[in-house]
């Protein structure tokens, strides 16, 4: 219960609470109003996202966390054994996943970042030759692009830049002019049309569009800390306490006194009445203080969307691990990996084998999921996919070469069954003749080479380690 109070000679109300927790939410809450009233929480200074990242340390993981997850675990490339090879060595050599992870987090703090791609040429203003030889590539973040105002009015790149200016913050190079061919673009969290005329074309940093969480969380500690410095508030009472300050030697000798009361004491505040000789301690009691800070807490997780459990390293509450949390986290880097990684990768895997005189096809690839199964996880899943080839097998609706072909394609996600060769597919007949019973009145299975099960008619098979349930 909050209560409002005149302060005597001051003419203005105060507001007087009954617990910390109370304290803590009136503040929060009342500066989170004032500061949408004043719109303040439309764009942040691009230097003041600078030093959030540099020295807030949520600040860092809300840019940070996302990125790193997106490009840690790689991809699985679709390709022939000898391509993948060469493509997981060069990506290795130029640190591509490094200057992703690079160019994902500057966009999260600022809106927007590129890769510029060095062919070597020293002409960093023309169009691209895919045939030159490839050196590598560096990321600069929105802060050192000035995006040109003509922009291209057609086909999937419609509206963007054709070209950038480049002012290098960091290492010796000069402001130089590239070409929008020479560079791989990332765009920050979307936004409107009309934010994006605003910023240039680039998205939306992580910082704007979570400002009131993080003032708001902000607010809160700065309340707790206050608190905690009058945490204790020490009433003294003395009688014709006005009327004794008329008489200058006692006001002094109350001075010194108060002020010895203070210093014997702690830092606490002590407050000076005049009524009878009385002393007071009061306290405040910091119960629920807890669920405010992670009700805050959790307004900057969503607005980031990262979970408490990796923002904060701690568990939500209603869970004991987060791990519903997490499942959600999982899914969203795999939308922004399709989103904003897919084209980026392809690109860069293109220009490396074209630069290498490798023919290029059609890029495909999979990201390996950020969540590995255990390995009680994969065994299982290995023997429910195995189990279901074989039953349909068994039921005469495939042949054997079409299970055979079924288990040697999930081989990657099992880990059994590696060794089929396409020989040993070959090597089975398309048709198979059905079962015939023998005289006892089973079946002897056609089955997969040299099995050797025989199944019971009324009964479903079994095939060893790959039981059917």
């Amino acid at each position: 219960m909050a209560k409002n109070i005149q302060v005597k000679g001051s003419g203005r109300l105060v507001t007087k609470h009954d617990s910390a927790t109370a304290y803590v939410s009136s503040v929060c809450t009342g500066e989170l109003i004032t500061n949408v009233a004043n719109e303040k929480l439309i764009s942040l200074p691009d230097e003041l996202k600078g030093r959030l990242f540099s020295s807030n340390w949520v600040a860092r993981r809300m840019a940070e966390s996302i990125a790193s997850d997106m490009t840690s675990k790689g991809v699985n490339w679709r390709l022939d054994a000898d391509t993948s090879a060469f493509l997981e060595k060069e990506f290795r050599r130029l640190n591509v996943w490094r200057l992703l992870t690079d160019a994902i987090t500057y966009a999260r703090v600022y809106g927007g970042s590129l890769v510029m791609i060095d062919m070597g040429d020293g002409a960093p203003e023309s169009v691209l030759n895919p045939n030159g030889t490839l050196l590598g590539f560096r990321v600069f973040d929105k802060t050192e692009i000035t995006p040109s105002t003509t922009v291209k009015n057609y086909g999937a790149e419609a509206g963007l830049p054709v070209k950038y200016s480049i002012q290098p913050a960091y290492g010796t190079l000069s402001t130089f002019d590239a070409d929008a061919s020479r560079v791989i673009r990332f765009d920050g969290i979307r936004s409107t049309h009309r934010k994006l005329n605003v910023n240039q074309g680039w998205g939306e940093s992580v910082y704007d569009v979570a400002n009131s969480a993080v003032s708001a969380y902000g607010a809160s500690l700065d309340s707790c800390l206050e608190l905690l410095k009058r945490c204790y508030i020490r009433y003294l009472g003395i009688e014709n306490f006005w009327q004794g300050l008329q008489d200058d030697e006692r006001a002094s000798f109350m001075g010194r006194a108060v002020k010895m009361i203070n210093d014997v004491q702690n830092n606490s505040s002590l407050t000076v009445s005049d009524n009878k000789d009385t002393f007071q301690s009061q306290s405040y009691s910091f119960g629920g203080i807890r669920d405010v800070l992670i009700t805050f807490s959790e307004q900057i997780a969503g607005a980031a969307e990262i979970p408490l459990v990796k923002l904060f390293g701690m568990s939500p509450a209603g869970f004991s691990t987060g791990d519903a949390d997490l499942a959600n986290y999982y899914d969203t880097v795999s939308r922004l990996q399709e989103d904003k990684l897919r084209e980026p990768i392809s690109r860069i895997a293109s220009l490396i084998l074209t630069s290498a005189g490798h023919e290029v096809n059609e890029i495909d690839f999979d990201f390996v999921p950020l969540k590995q199964e255990t390995t009680s996880e994969r065994i299982t899943n290995a023997q429910n996919a195995v189990n279901t080839i074989l039953s349909v097998q068994a039921a005469g609706l495939i042949s054997d070469k079409r299970a055979l072909e079924e288990i040697a394609a999930l081989s990657e996600k099992t880990g059994i069954f590696s060794t089929v060769t396409p020989q040993d597919i070959d090597a089975l007949n398309e048709v198979e003749p059905p079962p015939i019973p023998d005289e006892t009145g089973q079946y002897v299975n056609a089955g997969l080479p040299n099995i050797g099960v025989v199944v019971d008619p009324n009964e479903k098979p079994n095939f060893g380690a790959f039981n059917l349930n």
